[in-house]
């Protein structure tokens, strides 16, 4: 026996699918924001020391002036300054390049030589990861030639996307499930 839905448990199911939803997008908007506001704390700190490089170059020029910068303790210092500044220049720029906003605010990444790309293929529950190239300079990658029937159809490809492409007399398919562009 089946059951029957009234236009009222109808209509209450759907709300709740609505607010489930817009709990999400808020949750994703309020997680957009920290992102944000984090990004900017970055960009001011790497815009504050990388105008401090003058600073510390002429801290480090002032204390060489006396003769030998190894002997100096202040050269010493100075110079340590500089590359305590530099390393951190070198991380909030490897920060404000990682710290993105959440998914749906993401460019549409495709497939490119030199991409990491892990796949699902039909009827299999594993998946499989490779590299687009000829060869894989990493061990735990197995290289995907371009000019292969797989390679070749995947080429172009975004996260999500299924191709069809013949290999060994027989037309398989595989849908990317992953990807590193």
């Amino acid at each position: 026996m089946t059951q029957q839905t009234t236009p009222g448990s109808w209509l209450s199911a759907v709300k709740s699918q609505l607010v489930g939803m817009s709990a999400n997008a808020q949750e994703r908007r309020r997680t957009d924001r920290q992102i944000r506001q984090q990004r900017d704390a970055w960009a001011e700190e790497l815009r504050r020391r990388t105008a401090d490089r003058s600073r510390i170059e002429l801290a480090i020029n002032d204390e060489r002036c006396g003769g030998d910068p190894a002997e100096s303790e202040g050269s010493r210092l100075a110079m340590k300054a500089r590359f305590d500044n530099e390393s951190r220049i070198s991380e909030l720029t490897e920060y404000l390049s990682i710290a993105l906003p959440t998914r749906s605010r993401l460019p549409r990444l495709k497939v490119r030589p030199g991409s990491i790309v892990t796949v699902q293929f039909d009827n299999e529950i594993d998946v499989a990861r490779f590299v687009m190239a000829e060869v894989s300079h990493d061990v735990t990658l197995e290289p995907c030639a371009p000019n292969t029937p797989l390679g070749g159809a995947l080429i172009g490809c975004r996260l999500g996307t299924t191709v069809e492409y013949a290999a060994n007399g027989k037309r398989l398919r595989a849908t990317v499930v992953g990807l590193v562009a």
